[in-house]
């Protein structure tokens, strides 16, 4: 008995310390704190239930064992009131624990610790599990003092890390999690000529059976005596290759090869699958940063150089000559596991609230830095099987059709779930767009923020009549009331008066002409624009509320990033080190300031007005108590679809806009919803995960939101 116990507390000390060792790393290694803290519970309730049954004492004896019953039912109870003094603390209300913010933050946290204390009552209740009435269960368990103080002391134990992660977690920064590493695989080949002739049919059809491979085809090759080699199945496990090895030795059949290699493995999954990317067979970047990064992250195989005769085989007197492999380079990202984690998760509950039938694009970034935080492209697919249709509604669809329209259909559903939309494609950015026009009239000098325009029924230009969203008459505004309404006839009437030629150079200046130069492979050479000599009047009012131009997702959010934190251009950018195969930094690369687009004062009012916009305008739902949020919703229309009701619902929020730090857009492509306003679909997305962020990041919340000019 006692060796069982030893054993089993030396199991949990080393559970223990893994539990420990999440709490340092950081929040990103969840999936294993989990696991760890799923055995630990399996662990205890193991040791006691095991002390029960071993130490059986008799009902009339109970009295002995009265003090160190007492003693050790208050050590079990000690959790307990530990629980119990937590929660207090915790959920106390605003007016004895202070703001309702932090009582807020408080709740959050608590959800830490629900886990913890079910896990405890877990252990517990199975500790008393036995076969014997409840009362003599538990007398049974706890009277065993002589193991007993050891396992009790193990339950507040757990209490502690709870506050130990707590303390980690908000210490940590940036967590650092393995997104893509290599991982041992095996290729089988056979070489059908040195096969047994009377063990072909026997092979055949036993390989056929462990790989999941079709017998006829096997037999045929086997049959086939003068090949030297073929192929039977690339990248099995170790699982699959051992079963072939074991086949082969017990049936005394030779011929087969079992060649060690290595292939690419994801083990987050789908997590940030649109930037990584994925290899094929050959180890070889596809898509992404694996695309990008191939010849950085592709090492140098070894080779064995040796003379051979003219059927293969090596010769017995010859040379050989070994040169050893090399490994790649890594990679350090930009991106924060925490953030993109927030991101993911808010915009897959959008996708599915909305249902969105063109993938949604959420981005986050570091606005004064260019530092992409968190970029998902949702629905998004599992890289370690990325031919796979991730998306039920397109693996239908492709599933119901046969012969060439179904080979079509794959490979065009294939791309498209390959694609990072963030990057690769373009869109009409709609009202988000204002925020350039009039960022761009104020700092020529075309307007001021006390300029007035007048919204009527409609305004014509050249003849074409155009009106605000749902013929909404906005009367006499100001800048920042145009902005709160999204006033389409405002934002003619500013266009009008910015003038073509000064349009065209700022839409230049912000970036919107060229690629913004990210470290991510597809990124289309040139958006889709009018120039100065080609814009008519139509032209410059249209594209002055932001259609008729055809931009891409991280060009929005990098010029929005120059609108608010000074007028500063950056270039986004999801690497920020080279890493050498020990660890050790090869090059650290550095935030890339490409222009001055805006006059400092001019951002300064940008930053004003958008504050004025979530305060009392269209973008009321991205408000965040605590923190002051400035931003811009948009609903544009998608004008070379063939549904005229297709909508691209999306919203940019900037937070703390007194002090710009994130900047998170979000994209809905054609939601099926009850509206596809971006202030009412996207930008509580943006809400969600900004605030999340800046608790995350330690950004302290304000007693008092101020107001905004209007």
């Amino acid at each position: 008995m006692r060796k069982v116990l030893s054993f089993s507390l030396f199991l949990m000390l080393g559970l223990v310390i893994s539990q420990l060792l999440p709490g340092a790393l950081g929040a990103g290694y969840a999936s294993f704190k989990t696991c760890s803290d799923t055995l630990l519970y399996v662990c205890l309730g193991f040791i006691m239930i095991n002390v029960g049954r071993e130490f059986e004492i008799d009902k009339s004896r109970w009295r002995s064992y009265t003090a160190d019953y007492f003693i050790a039912m208050a050590t079990a109870a000690l959790p307990w009131i530990l629980i119990v003094l937590y929660y207090i603390f915790v959920l106390l209300p605003p007016p004895l624990w202070g703001s309702a913010a932090a009582w807020k933050e408080n709740l959050l946290l608590s959800r830490f610790a629900a886990p913890t204390s079910a896990g405890i009552l877990f252990t517990m209740l199975a500790a008393l599990s036995l076969k014997q009435s409840w009362i003599y269960k538990k007398i049974q368990v706890l009277a065993i003092f002589d193991d007993l103080d050891t396992i009790l002391l193990m339950i507040p134990l757990q209490i502690l890390m709870i506050g130990l992660r707590w303390q980690m977690f908000a210490i940590i920064a940036i967590v650092v999690v393995l997104l893509a590493a290599d991982s041992s695989c095996w290729t089988l080949r056979a070489s059908p000529r040195e096969m047994p002739e009377e063990k072909i049919t026997l092979a055949a059809h036993g390989l056929a059976e462990i790989l999941a491979l079709d017998e006829a085809a096997l037999l045929e090759k086997f049959s086939n005596r003068r090949s030297n080699d073929c192929l039977l199945r690339y990248r099995v496990d170790r699982a699959a290759s051992d079963a072939v090895r074991d086949f082969c030795e017990e049936n005394s059949i030779t011929g087969i090869r079992i060649n060690q290699d290595s292939k690419r493995w994801y083990p987050q999954g789908a997590f940030l699958a649109s930037v990584l990317g994925f290899t094929n067979v050959d180890n070889a970047g596809v898509a992404g940063l694996e695309l990008k990064y191939d010849d950085l992250l592709t090492g140098e195989n070894g080779v064995v150089l040796t003379a051979v005769n003219a059927w293969g085989y090596t010769l017995e007197q010859s040379y050989e000559t070994e040169r050893f492999p090399t490994e790649g380079d890594g990679l350090r990202l930009t991106i924060d596991s925490c953030v993109q984690h927030y991101l993911e998760n808010a915009l897959s509950y959008a996708v599915q609230e909305h249902h969105v039938a063109a993938r949604a694009v959420g981005i986050v970034m570091d606005v004064n830095t260019g530092a992409v935080l968190a970029m998902s492209t949702t629905p998004s697919y599992d890289p370690n099987e990325p031919r796979v249709i991730a998306d039920t509604a397109a693996r239908n669809t492709v599933e119901a059709l046969t012969g060439d329209a179904r080979k079509t259909a794959l490979q065009l559903a294939q791309q498209t779930q390959w694609r990072n939309k963030a990057v690769s494609d373009l869109y009409e950015p709609g009202s988000v767009f204002k925020l350039i026009t009039c960022a761009a009239a104020l700092d020529a000098g075309a307007i001021t923020k006390h300029s007035s325009f007048y919204c009527g029924e409609s305004i014509s230009v050249a003849g074409t009549r155009f009106h605000c969203a749902n013929h909404k008459r906005h009367g006499a505004q100001s800048v920042t009331q145009a902005l709160e309404n999204s006033c389409n006839q405002s934002f003619i009437q500013i266009g009008a008066r910015l003038g073509r030629e000064a349009f065209c150079d700022y839409f230049a200046a912000f970036g919107l002409r060229e690629p913004t130069g990210i470290d991510l492979p597809a990124e289309p050479k040139k958006s889709l624009y009018y120039t100065a000599d080609r814009m008519g009047p139509v032209e410059l009012a249209s594209c002055a509320f932001g259609q008729s131009s055809k931009i891409s997702y991280l060009e929005m959010a990098a010029a929005v990033c120059a609108v608010v934190n000074g007028g500063k251009l950056m270039q986004p950018y999801v690497v920020s080190e080279i890493l050498a195969p020990d660890g050790s930094t090869i090059e650290q690369l550095a935030p890339v300031f490409k222009r001055q687009v805006l006059k400092a004062e001019t951002s300064q009012t940008m930053r004003e007005m958008m504050e004025a916009v979530v305060l009392y305008g269209g973008g009321r739902n991205a408000q965040i108590p605590g923190y002051r949020v400035g931003g811009k919703s948009g609903t544009s229309q998608k004008l070379d679809s063939a549904d005229e009701k297709a909508r691209i619902a999306s919203f940019v929020a900037v937070a703390p806009i007194d002090d710009p730090q994130f900047l998170c857009l979000v994209c809905l492509d054609e939601p099926h919803s009850w509206t596809t306003a971006g202030g009412s679909l996207s930008a509580p997305v943006c809400a969600e995960v900004l605030e999340q962020t800046l608790v995350y990041r330690g950004v302290p919340r304000a007693t008092e939101t101020p107001a905004a000019s209007t």
